[in-house]
């Protein structure tokens, strides 16, 4: 069988291993931009902040191991539906040429997204690539300040690595909060007081209105900077489908629940597919690279023959900005209240672990629950450890579980780092109060 796969990121890697799990004979080609193989896109703030080496995020699969033929630098320019075949172009010398398949994953990520903001895209970059990052380090010497439109994980974190780089920074953000999308307003307080005390300045519901040389115009006032980064999120890749006239939802790819598209023998997978949430039932953009590589997975074993069903996701993520770890699950209040629900919630700050142990640190959780059925749809942390307490809430989710019932789940106890009664179950006591 010959599988076709354009794009390699995290959607077409899970799919390449569970091809190669379940029909080790497949003959693959894969066809992609990079120079290189895998690039860990989470983690450019970090190589720019000096965690990580910029050189670790450019990752080789071993592809001559795994009798994997993959064209580097190459674009997939159209697919002939008719004959079965992918045609592309080389971006070293602009030659054009073709690849049969009996199955074909579309696996083309996503692309930074530019505001319809006048002279955004001319005066800013983004940080969607290595290349970014290098880009940026030629810009950093001279650079003394930085403006960074957008308030989600990639601008979060950016502006605390160009901070910790010595720089001035500001973040600019449409919305009345940080992370709009994942947390709630009284969350995402705790975190806007940690970054202003870094030194970072915070501008909400501040809508950019132009985008100058070295100006960001705000519509009351403006922002001189030295360099402007755009990080007002992605949207899915979509030019090759759109020629190819596949169906589309406004969210991506449509796709069944096996990963099929509305073509025969097509498949999609990953940040240029829809997603499923799992609490609403309904269409979204996911956007993070748990749900591609869930996707890809179950796209790979469905080439491969295997009846495998994707079920939806319930966009559990996590960020680190400095010392500070924030995570959610679920639904925020405002997508609950969107999708009908009657909210209950609970929240709770507490330390970490006993204060005759040592040094304490704070951790703040608010769950969300629905207040006719009890069972949780969404939860929110911040502090030491606040993914932790997010792994456990998104299993409970999973399960259909209520908040008498996550409430009655032991937790493991040390003093060195937990508390005999944790902050998640004090918020999920502080939730059952309001409806009993």
């Amino acid at each position: 069988m010959k599988i076709v796969i354009a794009g390699l990121g995290t959607a077409a890697f899970a799919a390449l291993l569970a091809v190669k799990k379940n029909s080790s004979n497949a003959e693959i080609t894969i066809i992609d931009k990079k120079k290189f193989d895998l690039q860990h896109s989470c983690g450019l703030p970090y190589a720019l902040e000096k965690k990580v080496g910029l050189e670790r995020l450019e990752h080789s699969i071993n592809s001559e191991g795994m009798n994997v033929k993959i064209l580097h630098e190459c674009e997939a320019l159209n697919i002939n539906k008719k004959d079965k075949k992918l045609e592309y172009r080389s971006l070293k010398d602009g030659s054009k040429s073709s690849a049969e398949y009996d199955k074909l994953l579309l696996a083309a990520g996503s692309e930074p997204f530019f505001p319809a903001v006048p002279g955004l895209m001319e005066n800013s970059t983004a940080i969607s690539t290595t290349g970014d990052i290098r880009a940026l380090e030629e810009c950093l010497a001279k650079a003394r300040k930085a403006v960074i439109i957008g308030a989600g994980a990639v601008g979060l974190e950016t502006a605390y690595a160009l901070k910790k780089r010595g720089l001035s920074v500001a973040i600019v953000e449409a919305l009345s909060c940080l992370f709009p999308r994942a947390i709630d307003s009284d969350i995402s307080s705790q975190l806007e007081e940690y970054i202003k005390a870094q030194g970072i300045g915070v501008f909400l519901n501040s809508k950019v209105d132009k985008v100058e040389k070295g100006k960001v115009l705000l519509q009351k006032g403006q922002i001189n900077t030295d360099i402007i980064i755009a990080a007002a999120g992605v949207r899915p890749g979509i030019k090759l489908v759109q020629d190819a006239g596949l169906k589309l939802s406004k969210f991506g790819i449509a796709v069944d629940k096996h990963m099929r598209t509305s073509a025969k023998d097509i498949y999609a997978a990953g940040d240029c597919t829809e997603a499923t949430n799992i609490i609403t039932k309904k269409k979204f953009e996911s956007q993070l690279a748990t749900t591609a590589y869930r996707q890809g997975t179950i796209a790979g074993e469905n080439i491969t023959g295997k009846r495998s069903e994707y079920d939806g996701s319930i966009s559990c993520f996590a960020s680190v900005i400095g010392e500070k770890e924030i995570a959610s699950v679920g639904l925020n209040s405002h997508y609950a209240e969107e999708a009908g629900f009657k909210l209950v919630t609970g929240k709770s700050i507490a330390a970490d672990r006993p204060e005759w142990f040592g040094k304490q640190e704070k951790v703040m959780v608010k769950i969300l629950a629905d207040k006719k059925t009890r069972k949780i749809i969404g939860c929110q942390a911040i502090g030491k450890n606040a993914s932790k307490r997010i792994d456990i809430v998104s299993t409970s989710i999973r399960a259909g579980m209520t908040l008498q019932q996550l409430g009655n789940v032991e937790f493991s106890y040390c003093p060195a780092v937990s508390q005999p009664y944790d902050v998640l179950h004090q918020a999920v006591d502080f939730a059952l109060r309001k409806i009993k």
